[in-house]
C-alpha cells in the first residue's frame, strides 16, 4: 500500500520518521493541484491531508469521498491543529493506517 502525505513541513517531517512519503503545501491552491497529480498516480492507495489545507478545498475533498473509492482521502491534523489535545505521531499512525509502532 502506498501512502502520501499533504501538508506542512512539520507533519512530512514526522511522517517520514516513520517510513511515509509526503509532498509540502503552503496553501489550498498548491495542496489541489498536488492531489490532482496523486489522483493521477495508479499506486497511491491513501492520501492524508492535514485538516488546514482540506478545509483550503472542502468541496474536492468531499467530492472524493463520496465518489472514489481510490485513493481513500483522510484528513488528519496539522502539526499545528489546536482543536485536539496533541496525540503521539505513534498513535495518529496507529489511527490512520492499523499499524502499532513499537511498544
Amino acid at each position: 500500500m502506498s501512502i502520501v502525505v499533504i501538508g506542512d513541513k512539520h507533519t512530512l517531517l514526522g511522517f517520514g520518521l516513520v517510513g511515509v512519503a509526503g509532498k509540502e503545501a503552503a496553501d489550498g491552491g498548491e495542496a489541489r493541484r498536488i492531489l490532482d497529480e496523486l489522483l493521477s498516480q495508479d499506486d497511491v492507495d491513501l492520501v492524508l491531508v492535514t485538516e488546514d489545507l482540506a478545509a483550503r478545498m472542502r468541496e474536492k475533498v468531499d467530492y472524493l469521498r463520496l465518489n472514489f473509492l481510490h485513493p481513500v482521502v483522510v484528513e488528519i491534523p496539522a502539526s499545528s491543529s489546536e482543536q485536539q489535545p496533541a496525540r503521539s505521531l505513534r498513535d495518529l499512525v496507529q489511527k490512520i493506517v492499523g499499524i502499532r509502532l513499537g511498544t
